[in-house]
């Protein structure tokens, strides 16, 4: 009996077709296999690296730390508070900072327009390091004392409700005081694009106190002031320390030398600015 061969339209038998077809249907099985297996390997490897970034903050001591441009200064800054496109300045911010062979210690004297008390912060770091000795703060409404060692020890006083409240704490981990790492900024190896998770101290009664200072972004850009035109770095950055609401701050700071220009504060819907009395 005779048979019959089927041919394809392509001139070769059903049986080679279909043969090719299984072929070439288990071929590509096996490269999205070989590629699929790719993605996870690279899923996995991206992840750790996002891992590993995500656990280094940077803490006292660290070696990316640019210490050379620490030095004894004294500045001044007008304090705004910003209405639409209107400011009205609240206060004058005087900080002294005074580096000595081991310790650096900053004084920050609020002197509030039309107010009979001073607002006068003094923090202390230790040299290289910049780890936090203590921290003093006091004003019309609060009085904040922190001494740091083995254990987190001061207090917290509340004028108005006539409240004090211990500081007695123990931490595991390292931070910078909270009132310094603005300055710890000024230290960073800025460039474009940099970023870094700041680990940082606010006692905060009830909750954790160790708190994360992020680096969001940072750019390029020209600052004008009446004495002309200064190369800056725009570096935006947010902190847990606004009581559940996140605080971004931008700062203008030099390139070349490193000296503050500016600070924009924004807060809950309030905006208010900091800037250099040259």
């Amino acid at each position: 009996m005779m048979t019959t061969t089927m041919i394809t339209p392509m001139g070769i038998s059903i049986k080679v077709f279909r043969f090719l077809l299984i072929a070439n249907i288990f071929y590509i099985w096996i490269l999205n296999e070989t590629t699929a297996m790719k993605n996870i390997v690279t899923f996995l490897f991206v992840f750790t690296v996002m891992l590993g970034n995500a656990q280094q903050k940077l803490v006292p001591g660290d070696k990316s730390i640019e210490t050379r441009w620490i030095k004894d200064e004294s500045y001044s800054m007008k304090w705004y508070t910003v209405r639409d496109t209107v400011k009205f300045e609240i206060a004058r911010v005087v900080t002294t900072i005074d580096a000595g062979k081991d310790k650096l210690n900053v004084y920050t004297d609020v002197q509030i327009r039309n107010a009979k008390t001073q607002w006068v912060d003094t923090t202390i770091v230790a040299l290289p390091s910049l780890k936090p000795v203590r921290h003093a703060s006091y004003n019309l409404e609060r009085e904040v004392v922190v001494n740091y060692g083995k254990k987190i020890s001061g207090h917290q006083e509340i004028k108005q409700a006539q409240k004090k409240t211990p500081i007695d704490e123990t931490s595991n981990e390292t931070f910078f005081d909270g009132s310094f790492y603005p300055y710890v900024i000024r230290l960073l190896p800025l460039q474009e694009g940099y970023t870094k998770d700041i680990s940082i101290y606010n006692f905060n009664p009830g909750k954790s106190s160790v708190l994360t200072a992020s680096v969001k972004s940072v750019h390029s850009a020209i600052y004008k002031s009446k004495k002309g035109k200064a190369d800056v770095w725009e570096v935006i950055v947010t902190d847990e320390m606004g009581n559940g609401v996140l605080n971004s701050v931008t700062y203008y700071i030099g390139k070349s030398d490193r000296k503050l220009y500016k600070q924009l504060f924004k807060n809950n819907g309030q905006n208010m600015m900091m800037e250099l009395v040259e």
